[in-house]
């Protein structure tokens, strides 16, 4: 298990990377934007060949949900 920070548009995103087996990984997500609850986003349904292609899977469902998110709000 791994775990990495990122931030996007100001908000921390956790990502944290879990080896499943040989050449399967499977990855998180958790972010708070501010006013709001943290939101977690399981992609545990999913597997991916690598660390990096799980870590950026995590990182790109959790910046399509932050955008969406902050459009709902007015925020660009």
């Amino acid at each position: 298990m791994s775990t990495n920070a990122e931030v996007y548009k100001g908000t921390e995103i956790t990502i944290v990377t879990i080896r499943r087996g040989e050449g399967e990984w499977t990855s998180r997500a958790t972010y708070a934007i501010a006013g709001r609850d943290p939101v977690q986003l399981e992609l545990a349904h999913q597997s991916y060949a690598s660390e990096s292609e799980a870590r950026q899977a995590a990182l790109q469902a959790a910046v399509e949900n932050i955008d969406r998110a902050r459009s709902s709000i007015g925020k660009p």
